[in-house]
């Protein structure tokens, strides 16, 4: 059948009542977020027949397809992202088994999801970041790109060398390296990988950021500089108060000398002439005192030899 062409059969499979239930549902998806979240959705019964669609599938046989199988033996079957013909979308296909109260296997459902609305989520995480260096790139577990910031062609490979690293360092959340591009600089890569949750494993995707070392350690590097300026200023002002606590110092200390110098070739009318309130002053006070108890001392004896 050209796949344009619908049959009687494919129209009564269309249009019975579960398959419109099941267009009720996703084109509510579809008003609420913008687009078709759920581009295609069937069901299966527990041979692998179709028994209700959204649309023309390219299939109406499931039972010899991967995802039916695990579906209808693991309960659960997601796959890893990739072009669905049929809904004509980049997506990832899921599989659920249908059972009965008793627990016996009814059928299998499987729902194509859009991978845009997980796009989505990303660039909102993007949005939040302060950094303008930021950088995101959402990775199948095989290292292809489902996304990037800069812009990649789908499911393209990661450059080797990031690639490389990814593997080496898969043990810790973190590392620098060079950027992936022809002249970028240094750059911090921050990377988590999915894990599932409980019984499901998950896919395995790797959800990288990135960002310039250069604009994340600038704020260090102004604290950097700022700490030297401080640093060279305080060094400065010490000097400075240092040379004028020794030229106070220095000074009175060289006039003393000199006062002594006089005293000793006789000249007792010498006096210390310094005005201060410090020891430097007490110094002073003491000299003069000394200077004139030591003229009266000799007056008193030039006296007493006359």
């Amino acid at each position: 059948v050209p796949e344009e062409e619908i049959t009687p059969f494919m129209r009564d499979l269309i249009n019975n009542k579960l398959s419109k239930e099941l267009r009720k549902r996703t084109k509510f998806y579809r008003e609420k977020y913008g687009f078709g979240i759920f581009p295609e959705v069937f069901v299966t019964n527990k041979y692998g027949a179709n028994v209700a669609q959204t649309g023309k599938t390219t299939d109406y046989r499931q039972d010899d397809e991967e995802w039916w199988q695990r579906a209808k033996k693991d309960g659960l079957y997601v796959a890893d992202v990739g072009y669905d013909r049929s809904a004509e979308v980049y997506s990832t296909d899921i599989g659920i088994r249908i059972d009965d109260e008793n627990g016996n296997s009814i059928g299998v459902i499987k729902v194509v999801l859009n991978i845009e609305e997980v796009i989505n989520i990303v660039k909102k995480a993007e949005a939040t970041i302060k950094y303008d260096t930021t950088q995101f790139k959402l990775l199948t577990k095989d290292k292809k790109i489902i996304y990037a910031t800069e812009g990649s062609e789908f499911l393209e490979s990661l450059p080797e060398e990031l690639a490389l690293l990814l593997y080496e360092k898969s043990g810790h959340h973190h590392f620098i390296a060079a950027g992936d591009k022809p002249g970028e600089g240094k750059e911090l890569f921050a990377h988590a990988h999915s894990k599932g949750y409980g019984d499901y494993k998950g896919l395995g995707w790797i959800l990288i950021i990135e960002l310039m070392t250069e604009e994340i350690f600038a704020p260090v590097a102004q604290l950097r500089t700022r700490i030297l300026i401080i640093t060279l200023a305080i060094t400065a002002f010490a000097i400075v108060l240092g040379l004028f606590i020794s030229k106070s110092i220095s000074n009175p200390v060289s006039k003393l000398a000199i006062a002594a110098a006089e005293i000793g070739k006789g000249n007792l009318d010498t006096r210390f002439e310094i005005k201060s309130n410090d020891e430097i002053g007490e110094l002073a006070a003491s000299f003069n005192d000394m200077t004139g108890k030591l003229k009266e001392y000799y007056a008193h004896l030039k006296e007493s030899h006359a």
